[in-house]
């Protein structure tokens, strides 16, 4: 099977390379700048490292995110917005947020588990909204 010939492959390989190299950017450049940024975390008591550490991968894994999703909706136009798919779109801006603030004050585990337990509510409450759900994926039929 020819990767150039079936586009849907040829997507999917662009879009796993630009995941890849957006992230790895991104972090090196806000590893950079995370002092300027305060996205730092110090040594503490609940902590097994010694000495402050950089905060930036889940920054980097959202910004590389909305880079694909910006890719996918504006040159491929492969998403339509619909109640789904911004339900799904609101339970990871929660969950980036809740490890966000997590990063900066840290929360209790149990705010953590009741916010992400609301991310994944907000998912589940939106099922009845899906009316077809392709499963093909690279090509590969349902069966």
């Amino acid at each position: 099977m020819d990767i150039f010939s079936n586009p849907i492959l040829l997507k999917s390989l662009v879009i796993i390379l630009t995941s890849f190299c957006s992230t790895f950017i991104f972090i090196k450049v806000l590893i950079k700048y995370s002092t300027k940024l305060n996205l730092i975390d110090s040594p503490g008591y609940r902590k097994i490292h010694n000495q402050e550490v950089p905060v930036v991968g889940g920054v980097a894994i959202a910004l590389s995110y909305s880079l694909i999703f910006l890719i996918n909706y504006f040159f491929w136009h492969t998403y339509t917005i619909d109640v789904v798919f911004a339900c799904i779109l609101f339970s990871t801006l929660i969950i980036f947020s809740i490890g966000f603030v997590d990063d900066m004050i840290n929360l209790s585990p149990f705010k953590k588990f009741i916010f992400q337990l609301l991310a994944a509510m907000i998912v589940v409450l939106s099922a009845k909204y899906y009316s077809n759900i392709d499963f093909n994926w690279f090509g590969i039929a349902n069966s």
